[in-house]
């Protein structure tokens, strides 16, 4: 059965097989009225009120707006009743409708007996559906708020007329109409009509983007008697109201639905079906693509494989199932004529490719080719000269190259040029380019035919050239020049080097150009070519002699760097004020410069090997060594302060009488100083000195700077442990340590044995005491003392006598 299809207004009939129309106008007036015959989808092109009708003739106080007037034919007897459901449920569309009969014609329509004018908003409906069922028990309803949209039933009776009017005084959606009743049960309340089938859907192929469909080929698939009638429309409504037929054959770009209207001289009712028109518009494929090939020898025409494009142009569709051809021009793809070779020779241009599916249809694409010439790189055939340097055998005419020195040659600057060479016609065919062609070492001697290739990165087209490599014999050895020299830059480097300009020394060669290189291997590959100002110690390098970029030889070039005089000084010198003069002296130099800074400059003192100094300041010594012709100079900055001998600031501290005697010298002066003890040597800078010995000690003051010595002597007091007066010249005598006839002379000393008994009374100039009381020897014992020194200090001990 028919789904609805809507252009302007569309009614469902639920249960009606068949509808029918006895004139060709529109259904907007009762004289135009659609017969109800059966179930089926019904639509009509109707607009509006036509003739005004009803104006006075129902009891729900309306009239037509935009009315469709359907005439129903009672054959089964019973209750009739139906739900008329508009497509938008919004509640402003408003559906009226008015039922006029049984057995009322056109000219006598009487009053109606069914209606409904409730406006759904106005009246508070949750819907806007309306109709009639067995549960209403009214007439009418309405104008605006009244009712509740449904009305009573009908009891209709076999050979009954009825003409139902459906209004629609707001909005123009479409709707649904779906009968119900006693009527319709075991049976249909309806007369029938004629039969239709509905058909299998047309497919057809898009040529140049629309399909042809012969509608007439499917008339007899449609019809079940051979004396029906069958009209083809796009649209239900067309068919409905038997307007705008359309022709046999049917052209269109979209896949789309159309109705065939079947019909019968011998019935008033005719059926409607669907017919789906399904355009395949070929494979899925790349509707543009580009070729493009490298035009070698740049003379505008080019061999294409045309089969390179067919993956791309098939979209990842399976090529099992198409059939790809290529074609001169569009009409030529679609007649499927003149057919292009696989490899296609032409001038850039626009070609189409027929893509084909391989089944019973056989629908096909075209897809628009577009052939491009992309051009070589512009190249020349070189011969590249080369000097046999091979320090094996420089005459043999095998030696190691640089290749690349050609490529400048061969085609023109272009970083996107990548330059391959191949020893033969066999490894560039294999790919088996030269693996390192800056060190190729030639295998055929003197002269060796290479071939090279010369690619674009950016296009991937490439051009080959001839290369003739020519290697040159030299003599065994090779022709030294020079030496030259040059002064080392830096004393403070721990390399002596020196700075060369070889754009100097290559102005001895006349009209050649000269590369120079750190090593003969360099040289000869021409790679890491040295730099105006060569740095380096003394050694040779090569000098690479060309014309034209033809090696015309290689020369050793000795380099020598003269060390800088080095200045033996101090960077501190000191003038004693204590002296007359600083003398100065420097070593063997050839010439000499003595200087002194004054108000921020420096000004020439002298030239001679030495230099007297009276004062302080900032001095300089500019010295040159000449040899060879090259003069090197160096340079020595000292400084002259004053310094002088020490003087004794105050009387020296002195903590003695203990275990560990404590001096402390204290000097004064210019000078820096440092302290000695007993003897001028292992001086300290601590003028604090511990476990000083008792007695007179010599102590020692020096400036550092060398403006002398002085000296002073210390009394520390003391006493000996113990002593041994046994005669032997050692330790024969006890005495206090530290005081004599001059220092401490009046100081008083007892001793005395462990009775408490003096035995002896000293003095300071005396020897001291040898053991014996009024010339008596004293026993082996420990003896006590006390002294009173001149000062007024009292210290006490004891020592021991041993024999």
């Amino acid at each position: 059965m028919l789904k609805v299809y809507t252009l302007l207004i569309v009614i469902l009939l639920g249960a009606l097989p068949l509808v029918c129309k006895a004139q060709n106008k529109l259904p907007n007036d009762c004289s135009n009225a659609i017969l109800v015959c059966g179930n089926g989808a019904i639509s009509s092109n109707a607009i509006g009120a036509g003739i005004e009708e009803i104006n006075s003739l129902n009891s729900c106080n309306s009239y037509e707006h935009n009315s469709i007037w359907l005439k129903i034919e009672i054959v089964q007897s019973g209750t009739l009743g139906f739900t008329l459901t508009p497509t938008s449920r919004n509640i402003q569309v408003d559906y009226d409708f008015f039922i006029f009969g049984p057995n009322a014609s056109c000219d006598n329509l009487g009053t109606s007996i069914r209606c409904s004018t409730t406006n759904p908003n106005a009246a508070g409906s949750s819907s806007n559906i309306t109709g009639m069922n067995e549960t209403s028990h009214e007439y009418f309803e309405g104008p605006g708020p009244d009712g509740d949209n449904f009305v009573k039933n009908l009891e209709v009776k076999e050979g009954e007329t009825y003409f139902l009017v459906i209004d629609r005084p707001i909005g123009n959606s479409t709707f649904d109409l779906e009968w119900n009743g006693t009527a319709m049960q075991d049976g249909n309340a309806f007369p029938e009509g004629v039969t239709a089938n509905t058909p299998n859907p047309m497919i057809a192929c898009a040529i140049e983007n629309q399909a042809e469909f012969d509608l007439f080929s499917k008339i007899d698939e449609i019809r079940t008697n051979k004396t029906d009638n069958v009209i083809f429309y796009s649209s239900l409504a067309d068919a409905n109201d038997k307007i705008n037929a359309l022709d046999q054959y049917y052209k269109t770009a979209n896949s789309t639905t159309i109705f065939a209207r079947v019909s019968n001289p011998q019935v008033e009712c005719y059926e409607i079906v669907e017919l789906d028109l399904e355009v395949n518009r070929g494979p899925a494929v790349q509707e543009n693509v580009t070729l493009t090939t490298c035009d070698i020898g740049n003379n505008g025409e080019e061999i294409f494989d045309l089969n390179s494009i067919s993956s791309e142009i098939l979209n990842n569709l399976n090529k099992n199932d198409y059939h790809l051809s290529f074609h001169k021009d569009s009409i030529s793809a679609i007649n499927n004529t003149n057919l292009l070779a696989e490899n296609y020779t032409a001038n850039p241009t626009e070609i189409y490719a027929r893509v084909t599916e391989l089944n019973d249809l056989g629908c096909f694409s075209i897809s628009n080719i577009s052939l491009e010439l992309t051009p070589t790189p512009i190249v020349n055939d070189y011969t590249l000269i080369q000097c046999d340097v091979d320090l094996g055998n420089s005459t043999d005419g095998l030696t190691r190259v640089n290749l690349t020195e050609a490529n400048s040659f061969i085609a023109s600057s272009d970083s996107s040029y990548v330059f391959s060479f191949f020893k033969n016609q066999s490894d560039f065919n294999n790919n088996n380019p030269i693996e390192n062609p800056e060190r190729f070492s030639n295998n055929i001697p003197f002269q060796q035919n290479l071939l090279v290739q010369i690619l674009n990165e950016k296009t991937g087209c490439f051009s080959t050239s001839n290369l003739l490599l020519q290697v040159e014999p030299t003599t065994a050895s090779l022709p030294e020049i020079g030496p030259y020299y040059s002064c080392n830059i830096s004393e403070s480097d721990e390399q002596i080097l020196g700075i060369f300009n070889l754009d100097k020394i290559a102005e001895s060669y006349q009209n050649l150009e000269v590369n120079f290189y750190e090593t003969l291997e360099n040289a000869s590959l021409e790679i890491d070519a040295l730099g105006n100002e060569f740095i380096t110690s003394t050694t040779s390098i090569y000098a690479r002699l060309e014309i034209d970029n033809q090696c015309q030889g290689i020369e050793s070039v000795e380099l020598i760097v003269r060390e800088n005089p080095k200045i033996q000084l101090k960077d501190l010198y000191n003038l004693c004020l204590n002296k007359s003069n600083l003398q100065i002296k420097a070593a063997n130099f050839s010439s000499y410069e003595w200087q002194k800074e004054s108000s921020g400059s420096f000004i020439s003192l002298g030239s001679g090997s030495s230099i007297n100094i009276t004062e302080t300041g900032t001095y300089r010594l500019m010295v040159t060594n000449t040899a060879n012709g090259l003069s090197c100079s160096s340079e020595k900055e000292f400084k002259v302060e004053i310094s002088n001998i020490a003087k004794i600031a105050r009387d020296p501290e002195v903590k003695d009488i203990s275990n560990n005697n404590i001096v402390t010298i204290f000097a004064e002066g210019e000078g820096n100083y440092e302290y000695a003890i007993e003897s001028p040597e292992n001086f300290q800078d601590n003028n604090v000195f511990e476990n000083v010995p008792s007695g007179f000690v010599t102590f020692f003051i020096q400036d550092k700077n060398g403006c002398g010595i002085i000296e002073t002597e210390v009394a520390i007091i003391g006493y000996d442990k113990f002593f041994t007066p046994n005669n032997d010249g050692s330790n024969d005598y006890w005495r206090i340590k530290g005081i004599n006839s001059k220092i401490q002379a009046k100081s008083d000393i007892q001793i005395y044995d462990r009775y408490g008994v003096l035995v002896a009374r000293l003095q300071p100039g005396d020897e001291g005491w040898d053991g014996t009381s009024k010339g008596k020897i004293l026993p082996e014992d420990d003896y006590w003392f006390k002294v009173e020194l001149e000062n007024g200090k009292i210290f006490k001990g004891h020592f021991s006598l041993i024999r």
